[in-house]
């Protein structure tokens, strides 16, 4: 009898435990349209904005994409140990969320992490392979770490057909420019 009481509070405590508290669709979809606002003030370089954004979406119902626009308010002020805990966070929060891989791979390759950054946006890519963003910070890293040119402007590529930014635009024309050069100095060479 003692052993029956025993596993059913067992029982009761990890059911217990996995409950998670439900949110409201109106405080989700709240929440998800500060994330929105936060990502436009990021953009336009108001950063308390975006940060008061961010952290009233988390307030309101923690999505994940609240604190990993905070991690990237603290990564664009170049608080790093505070954007990787957010980033952390974010993977923590729900780990079917998978952007803030990338972001946390931007941060490890500015500590200068090399090995764990491109491990990190391998897992990015493999989650999204359309994740912009990463994408293009793994061609830089590949392009910096290496100096592998052709191999940085292949990622670029297919960043470019994922969503054709401006950034990745400027990247391919400098890369394509560097790769023109050598080969021509390659060419000059052997000619």
């Amino acid at each position: 009898m003692k052993k029956q009481f025993i596993i059913l509070g067992l029982l009761v405590s990890l059911l217990c435990g996995c409950s998670q508290t439900t949110v409201s669709p109106e405080r989700w979809e709240r929440a998800h349209e500060l994330v929105d606002k936060g990502d436009l003030a990021l953009r336009q370089g108001r950063f308390d904005d975006a940060e008061v954004a961010f952290s009233m979406a988390w307030d309101i119902a923690k999505v994940p994409s609240a604190v990993d626009g905070k991690g990237c308010v603290a990564l664009v002020r170049g608080d790093l140990a505070t954007a990787e805990r957010y980033f952390s966070q974010a993977l923590e929060t729900d780990n079917e969320y998978k952007h803030a891989l990338g972001n946390l791979a931007l941060v490890r390759d500015l500590q200068g992490r090399e090995r764990e950054a491109k491990e990190l946006y391998n897992q990015a890519l493999e989650a999204d392979p359309e994740n912009v963003q990463a994408r293009n910070n793994r061609a830089v890293l590949e392009y910096e770490s290496e100096g592998s040119t052709l191999g940085a402007l292949r990622e670029l590529r297919k960043a470019a057909l994922s969503e054709d930014r401006g950034v990745i635009g400027a990247n391919i024309e400098v890369l394509s420019s560097d790769t023109e050069n050598a080969l021509g100095k390659v060419t000059e060479s052997h000619g």
